[in-house]
């Protein structure tokens, strides 16, 4: 909440990815930005990963 009340809304995503960036570098949080996570379906590795956007490290 902190990102978005300071810099408002209409910013495309990735403005606010890197301020969070900032903010969990600055704070000393860990993290691992837009993390890789293989899709499986039907049995079958889909060629495309799911990119979270942000999780704790």
């Amino acid at each position: 909440m902190e990102v978005h009340n300071e810099l408002g809304h209409g910013f495309l995503e990735i403005v606010y990815k890197d301020a969070l960036e900032l903010v969990f570098l600055q704070d000393g949080i860990p993290f691992e930005r837009e993390k890789p996570y293989a899709v499986w379906f039907r049995g079958v590795l889909l060629p495309h990963k799911f990119f979270a956007d942000c999780c704790g490290g």
